[in-house]
């Protein structure tokens, strides 16, 4: 029974060392990521597919609904509408050069 009363303690969070070799004399230099960073970049890239593949509106990052629905996908930090458009015509724009590529291979 006293878990139930108890409140649920957050996760702390460990975060991922990653060694750099330096080209330069000296010692080479290590970075630390927090590895929250590192899932939002994953949950950002599957955020942006599922929209490039449903054809959702760039628009609906915006959205009341959808901002409380992503403030429950914790640790994962919204990302801007104006960087979801600016990252998707990125990748339109890569694709577009693969499939023009592999069309002029033909």
């Amino acid at each position: 029974m006293s878990q139930l009363l108890t409140p649920k303690r957050k996760k702390k969070e460990n975060p991922a060392t990653v060694a750099t070799i330096s080209l330069n004399e000296g010692q080479p230099k290590t970075v630390t990521l927090g590895l929250s960073l590192i899932r939002s970049n994953i949950v950002t890239r599957l955020l942006l597919r599922m929209i490039i593949l449903h054809g959702f509106p760039l628009p609906m990052v915006d959205h009341v609904a959808f901002k409380v629905f992503s403030r429950n996908l914790q640790p994962y930090e919204l990302v801007a509408y104006r960087t979801i458009k600016e990252t998707c015509m990125k990748i339109y724009i890569k694709e577009k050069k693969r499939v023009s590529h592999a069309l002029s291979n033909l």
